[in-house]
């Protein structure tokens, strides 16, 4: 394996991590929000089962968003922002479901 081939797998290993968080970014967003509309529906054990998805989902982009390369820098911005948003929407399921659920 020559530097160039090295080069272009480790630029396709970026891309595949960059595409894994923002899939997960949607994943974690789509059930914090379905976890808002099962609390609203009155249906707590689908909201905590949402809730849980969307944790797990706001984990792994913790875990992985440090392995994002420095030459993405601006990507990882936007990750990191919509990260945020998730963090926001998860304390808001999570308080709506403490309080419909007690």
């Amino acid at each position: 394996m020559d530097e160039q081939e090295l080069n272009r797998l480790i630029a396709d290993c970026h891309r595949t991590l960059l595409d894994f968080l923002k899939a997960d970014l949607k994943i974690g967003m789509t059930y914090a929000q379905m976890a808002l509309t099962k609390v609203s529906e009155g249906d707590i054990p689908s909201a905590e089962r949402a809730q849980k998805h969307a944790q797990q989902a706001f984990d792994a982009i913790l875990k992985f968003l440090p392995r994002v390369a420095a030459q993405d820098a601006e990507e990882r911005k936007r990750i990191e922002h919509q990260h945020g948003e998730l963090k926001k929407l998860l304390a808001e399921s999570a308080h709506s479901i403490s309080r419909r659920g007690s």
